[in-house]
């Protein structure tokens, strides 16, 4: 493909996957008409029982359509089932259990969110950048629980720039974003990627020894160490900060909710980062926001062999071994057919059953045995993330400046999301 055809693609993929009404719009189409996709660009599935169907045949559909994507070489996203995946799979999960924190501690997202805060008041800003000045920090600070006591390592001084925050953040965004957008990078995209990718592998190839040790117990494999390391850096800390931006971009567009959850953060002050019922609900509202704004709307897989792909309404289509087929996700949370008034906002739907299915709950994390490893953290840290937002009276966009876009992007990654609040007491 000329390389001119992939800047334009890159381009217009980067402007399509921030449509979440147009994505929604189209899926629907589909959903009520599947015979549309072999005129579609590409198989794209998107009613609900489609999405669950294809997503659960991890034998027929493979998770190979990601591998020109990875950079830094292999990682479970881009694996099919075996022994390797399923050894991969459950050393992650072991990293994510061990990080939980006790039911007495505090989150280490909700200690960072508290300094972000601290950093405002001392600084009397009135305008901030939540990207740069707090989601990258307040994620990162739960990630690195997830890689052992010794990943301060990979963010040491020695990495730091002028601002004292780790270049290690900004490599990451350019390789998570390449999940997406890889298949159509140009070469100055594609040269970035392969730079990042390099300076993060050679940050943990250097310390994979002292990495190890600070795990218990330390890995025996430590290829399969250095490798999911890797890779629960750059899938991870890009993708929950991504969800942290479109949240409040979403949240932004509710005034009534903003306001509501806002007061009754404020009203609790100081026990709001701990009560219960609080996160409980603020979860709700968190799940919510990313149905109608999900990070990954749409995913790859590839028939592994001559197959019958389900299109939903009862409409089956055959498949040539190789083809490559997009999963609605954004369709399937918007099936009128297994949840009812999918337009309606409306935080908890899962609990009240206005879904057919209750695992749908997390259906923007995936379905099956191949879903999300951190599908639990992801929701807790943005709700750490959301509380420390909602004590910052008066959120809101800024008044933009001259030529001053709202939000900027490179690609899919939302590189800048200026906000502005009240002086800070």
């Amino acid at each position: 493909m000329p390389d001119l055809v992939k800047q334009l693609l890159y381009i217009m993929v980067g402007r399509v996957f921030h449509q979440p009404f147009l994505l929604r719009a189209a899926c629907k189409l589909l959903t009520r008409y599947p015979g549309l996709t072999r005129y579609s660009p590409g198989l794209i599935v998107a009613s609900r029982d489609a999405v669950g169907s294809l997503l659960r045949r991890v034998g027929d559909f493979s998770h190979t359509a990601y591998q020109s994507s990875l950079a830094t070489g292999d990682f479970l996203i881009g694996m099919d089932k075996g022994p390797g995946m399923l050894s991969d799979r459950r050393m992650l999960l072991d990293w994510i259990r061990q990080a939980s924190p006790t039911p007495r501690a505090e989150r280490p997202s909700v200690t960072e969110s508290r300094l972000c805060l601290e950093r405002l008041r001392q600084e009397r800003k009135t305008r901030f950048d939540l990207i740069e000045d707090y989601l990258m920090d307040v994620v990162w600070s739960e990630l690195r629980c997830a890689l052992g006591s010794h990943s301060d390592l990979l963010a040491e001084t020695r990495y730091r720039d002028r601002q004292g925050r780790p270049h290690l953040l900004d490599d990451l965004r350019y390789l998570g974003a390449n999940l997406v957008v890889g298949w159509v990078a140009p070469k100055a995209v594609q040269k970035k990627v392969s730079a990042c990718a390099a300076s993060v592998s050679a940050r943990v190839k250097a310390h994979a020894v002292r990495l190890g040790q600070g795990f218990d117990p330390p890995p025996e494999d430590a290829a399969a160490l250095i490798r999911n390391a890797i890779g629960m850096m750059w899938v991870g800390h890009p993708a929950t900060v991504q969800a942290g931006a479109l949240m409040i971009q979403e949240l932004l567009a509710r005034p009534g909710v903003r306001a509501e959850l806002g007061a009754r953060v404020q009203g609790l002050k100081e026990s709001a980062w701990a009560d219960p019922l609080l996160r409980r609900d603020l979860r709700e509202h968190v799940l919510e926001l990313l149905r109608f704004r999900p990070v990954f709307p749409l995913v790859p897989r590839r028939a592994i062999r001559d197959t019958a792909l389900d299109l939903g309404r009862g409409r089956v289509m055959p498949v040539k071994a190789g083809t490559r087929v997009v999963v609605g996700l954004v369709g399937a949370m918007f099936d009128p057919e297994a949840s009812w008034a999918p337009d309606v906002y409306h935080p908890g739907r899962h609990r009240e059953k206005w879904v057919r299915e209750r695992e749908d709950e997390l259906l923007m994390f995936g379905l099956g045995e191949r879903n999300c490893v951190a599908e639990h953290m992801v929701p807790d840290i943005l709700v750490s993330a959301l509380i420390g937002l909602l004590q910052m009276p008066g959120l809101r966009w800024p008044d933009r400046r001259l030529f001053e876009p709202r939000i900027t992007y490179d690609g899919v990654i939302i590189t800048r999301m200026p906000l502005a609040i009240d002086p800070l007491g």
